[in-house]
């Protein structure tokens, strides 16, 4: 593996040069974050040939893997100690936009629409080397259509953090085909790392926590304002909220307003409410994973990068499923340092069974032992036979069908009713999909399928 880190068209570090060239640092370190600028701190030595050449905010890093742009950003001010080293802080792109200012005015359209119109808004006040393409844009607004108020004194920075807050979903940068820089969008994380998180395998340091910012088994909506000055409220057979029954015999009675302008409709009103529901009485889980990237060893896993979605199998700490990958630190000297935060985003626990429900309902596909031709980012409980073995596990299909790992069940939260899909490999063709009954048991056609108990590895 190749490490290049450039400002500009001059190189500040190349790994494959020796330890005494010109070209060297003492230390770099990459920090990421969903949603956040992130950074990238470098220590250059007294003689190194950038040194003073390095202007703030002006010069532009860029940190390659093996050719490909792995991160960019720009040098902020550098520090100095005693024996003439600096100490050089660089910001990620996406505080490229505290450098335009929207002009006063009201923007209206699709979340889509809107967005495009702030980035083209920014692009017209900064030099090229600060400005993006719109790449893909996912998150949609219940409502159809949306207004962002744009005020003096603010940056264009502070309308993406509005629409972040207000509507969701995760900034995500890549390059298009022909280099150029690209801002998406996402209302999900878009990608699924196919290198697993297993006890056994990379996992080295783990620990959990849950935060219930948030949390609500009762939602009290509002609607549009009406004549009289009051707001909107449901009305159902004498009470004016929803809430999720089993979420409150387990935890109560947590109550909070949520109020949706412009909703005239109770139907309407009730649907955003019940929809916000879903996600308001699960309480997230976050974990912190010290984890070895086992892809130079490995060539056919994926490294961890922002906009994933990670495989983790750790029965012994009850987790289990696809994590969204939250934070990353990266030793671009030593990689065997890295540390990836790992979140579990209560939508995927709560809308997979409507991802998988209808899919392949009794029909047959081809398969490819052990590629599986079917679209999706979703889970299915899958059994493979190779020789005299046969593994039951937990399957993450990418959306080029392959699948990207394959683990036993043992410790994965099911809950009643989800619907999976169970895939038989037998004479090259798979089988129906099976439901989750009251006891967690996987059933087939109303018969229970008994669960591998130990791991038996692919």
């Amino acid at each position: 593996m190749r490490i290049e880190i450039k400002t500009g068209k001059s190189l500040l570090y190349d790994s494959q040069l020796p330890g005494d060239a010109p070209w060297r640092v003492h230390a770099a370190a990459l920090s990421e974050r969903l949603n956040k600028a992130g950074s990238l701190s470098l220590t250059l030595p007294a003689d190194h040939p950038e040194r003073d050449k390095i202007v703030p905010l002006r010069s532009p890093v860029t940190v390659y893997r093996d050719g490909k742009r792995r991160w960019r950003g720009r040098a902020l001010v550098p520090g100095f100690d005693r024996f003439g080293r600096a100490a050089l802080v660089c910001e990620g792109e996406l505080n490229f936009f505290q450098d335009s200012a929207q002009r006063p005015g009201t923007l209206a359209g699709t979340p889509a629409e809107v967005f495009t119109l702030l980035i083209q808004r920014h692009n017209a006040r900064v030099e090229p080397w600060k400005q993006f393409a719109v790449g893909q844009i996912t998150v949609v607004a219940s409502t159809g259509a949306i207004s962002l108020e744009i005020v003096p004194g603010k940056r264009t920075h502070a309308y993406i953090s509005a629409l972040l807050k207000d509507y969701g979903g995760y900034i995500i940068f890549d390059d298009a085909d022909d280099g150029t820089r690209r801002i998406n969008w996402y209302a999900q994380l878009p990608y699924v790392c196919s290198q697993p998180v297993r006890a056994g395998f990379n996992l080295l340091d783990f620990s959990s926590s849950g935060n219930a910012t948030g949390f609500a088994t009762r939602i009290v909506p509002y609607g549009a304002e009406l004549e009289d000055g009051t707001r909107l409220k449901l009305d159902l057979e004498g009470v004016d909220y929803v809430e999720d029954a089993e979420a409150v015999a387990q935890h109560g009675i947590v109550e909070t307003s949520v109020v949706y302008d412009g909703v005239e409709d109770p139907a309407e009103l009730e649907r955003l409410a019940r929809a916000d529901l879903v996600r308001a009485c699960v309480i997230p889980e976050t974990f912190s994973v010290n984890a070895v990237d086992m892809s130079p060893e490995y060539p056919s896993l994926g490294r961890f990068s922002m906009g994933h979605r990670v495989p983790v199998e750790s029965a012994s700490h009850n987790a289990a499923g696809l994590y969204d990958l939250l934070a990353l630190e990266e030793d671009l000297l030593d990689p065997t340092q890295g540390k990836i935060t790992l979140t579990r985003d209560a939508a995927y626990a709560d809308t997979r069974a409507d991802t998988i429900t209808g899919t392949i309902t009794g029909q047959q596909e081809q398969i490819d032992n052990p590629r599986i031709r079917l679209p999706g980012g979703w889970m299915g409980y899958v059994t493979g036979s190779t020789g005299q073995e046969t593994t039951t596990g937990i399957g993450v299909v990418h959306e080029l069908g392959r699948v990207l790992g394959l683990w036993t069940w043992a410790g994965v939260r099911l809950q009643a009713g989800d619907t999976m899909l169970y895939l038989v490999q037998a004479n090259n063709q798979i089988a129906l999909r099976g439901t989750v009954d009251i006891q967690g048991r996987l059933l087939l056609n109303g018969q229970e399928i008994t669960a591998a108990a130990t791991e038996e590895g692919t």
